[in-house]
């Protein structure tokens, strides 16, 4: 795996972006972020964050990845077409979306939309702002980590403008209670980084 550029470190969060020097690369990914442990590809990434470079990741009954050491920190994970994000908070749980910008997203918007924000898009909605959408509720599910959760109903994204990159707000609603999650979004060639931000 390839570093595409230094660690971003803000202070509270850190994030590398790798891409894969193989053809293989995303079937490699993905069998290395499923099960009870993660592949040598993504340890060695992972391992590239000054702190943590004896540690590994171990997945909770929901898939959730967690640190060895809760000491250390928590972690998200994502991947791409052979692209690997991995987003390092020092205490709080976080989360991360990485992902490839196309069409399919403005056919299936009603699957993950509230009507509120399908209204907030238009009739004819910008494949950009959907993906925002999107990413920002992979984040904040990955944030919540467990699987009882409709896209729709329980994760909310305030109405943003469109921009390279930018801020938005975003919730999690579940059995009355409501989380406030602070998003950052950064588009970067064919790709959508998103993630959870905590200040």
């Amino acid at each position: 795996m390839k570093l595409l550029s230094d660690i971003f470190d803000d202070g509270t969060s850190r994030i590398g972006i790798w891409e894969s020097e193989t053809g293989n690369g995303e079937g490699s990914l993905q069998n290395g972020m499923r099960g009870s442990g993660a592949s040598s590809q993504v340890l060695s990434c992972l391992r590239m964050f000054p702190g943590l470079e004896n540690s590994y990741i171990v997945y909770d009954k929901n898939g959730k990845p967690y640190l060895n050491e809760s000491t250390r920190g928590k972690i998200s994970l994502s991947h791409s077409h052979g692209m690997l994000a991995i987003i390092h908070d020092r205490k709080s749980e976080t989360g991360i979306d990485l992902e490839k910008v196309g069409d399919k997203v403005i056919r299936i918007r009603h699957k993950f939309l509230h009507p509120d924000e399908l209204s907030a898009c238009g009739a004819q909605p910008d494949a950009r702002a959907l993906h925002i959408y999107w990413g920002a509720k992979e984040a904040l599910y990955k944030c919540y980590g467990k699987r009882s959760l409709h896209f729709s109903e329980n994760l909310r994204v305030e109405a943003f403008t469109t921009e390279t990159e930018g801020e938005v707000r975003g919730e999690i609603r579940v059995a009355g209670i409501s989380r406030i999650k602070k998003l950052y979004y950064r588009f970067m060639g064919h790709y959508l980084l998103v993630y959870i931000r905590n200040s």
